[in-house]
């Protein structure tokens, strides 16, 4: 029995309709079933924008008259329940408006933080893998000014077990070559700057490598970065939403949002839902296209 692949539509109003199946048009169908979820007039007038043959894939559809947020969570919802009752499955989410889904359901910040709620998981990983390098977020959807006091010593040795299990086991890196990134400048300046580093990383830092993690830090982001670019780690951990994910999107993408510690797999573009964008725009698909590509690969 072939795995499957399900996608979710992701806000009807942007443009997850269509790169899906701009994305599903140039990449082969043979080695998983694909099935997309969502509103059925929706998705078929996306693939004949996109002149895709909506045959070649399965669709679920939802309840037409949702408003956006109730049928990008719908969606959501659909595709959790599908996947625990499928021994062979992956996720593909499109992208959502977050504000349109905390409208109908309260305390929504995100896929990966909603997705891992409802499976259980405490502590989900916000990775982002490219060709050229492999990231996740310490700390993922909370203000700037909230950073400092998440990061501590218990949630380090976590988030680096997580990751190194998932390192292996998908991407069948072993003994993956770890780095973690500082939250202060220059490290904190031992102490002068910052205390996280001395008082969290360093005692979490102390804890992994006595288990068996190769892991070195903290680090400067930037010669993290440049080490990892070097192939000289395997992975870097940032402390922050935007320490390393504006390099990665920017000048090393596409890249492609994996979320570790689930139990099965569920990838996402690095992108939001562009609501503002027309229908007949010519939106970039590559970061889904890879997205459906990971997943596929993985699965398979």
């Amino acid at each position: 029995m072939k795995p499957i692949v399900f996608l979710t539509m992701g806000d009807p109003r942007g443009i997850g309709p269509d790169i899906i199946f701009r994305s599903l048009k140039e990449i082969k169908l043979k080695k998983a079933v694909i099935n997309v979820i969502g509103n059925r007039e929706v998705l078929k007038e996306a693939a004949r924008r996109q002149s895709f043959d909506a045959s070649r894939v399965e669709i679920t559809g939802i309840e037409p008259l949702l408003n956006p947020g109730a049928a990008a969570l719908a969606c959501i919802d659909i595709a959790l329940k599908k996947i625990s009752n499928t021994r062979l499955a992956a996720l593909v989410t499109a992208p959502v408006e977050k504000k349109a889904i905390a409208d109908v359901s309260e305390g929504f910040t995100g896929h990966t933080e909603y997705i891992a709620s409802r499976c259980g998981v405490s502590s989900p990983i916000m990775s982002f893998i490219t060709d050229r390098v492999k990231i996740s977020l310490l700390t993922t959807h909370i203000p700037l000014c909230a950073v400092s006091s998440k990061i501590k010593k218990d949630l380090i040795v976590k988030h680096v077990k997580t990751a190194a299990v998932s390192l292996e086991k998908y991407f069948k890196i072993k003994a993956p070559r770890i780095a973690l990134c500082s939250v202060n400048p220059h490290r904190g300046e031992n102490g002068l700057i910052g205390k996280e580093e001395k008082e969290e990383m360093a005692p979490a830092l102390k804890e992994l490598k006595a288990s068996g993690i190769n892991i070195r830090g903290p680090l400067n982001a930037d010669f993290a970065l440049k080490q990892a670019l070097e192939r000289k780690y395997d992975f870097v951990v940032s402390a922050y939403h935007d320490q390393l994910l504006p390099a990665v999107k920017t000048a090393l993408g596409p890249s492609v949002n994996f979320t570790m510690g689930l139990g099965f797999i569920r990838t996402s573009p690095d992108h939001g839902p562009a609501i503002d964008l027309s229908p007949k725009a010519d939106p970039d698909h590559r970061s889904m296209k890879e997205a459906v590509k990971l997943a596929v690969k993985l699965i398979s």
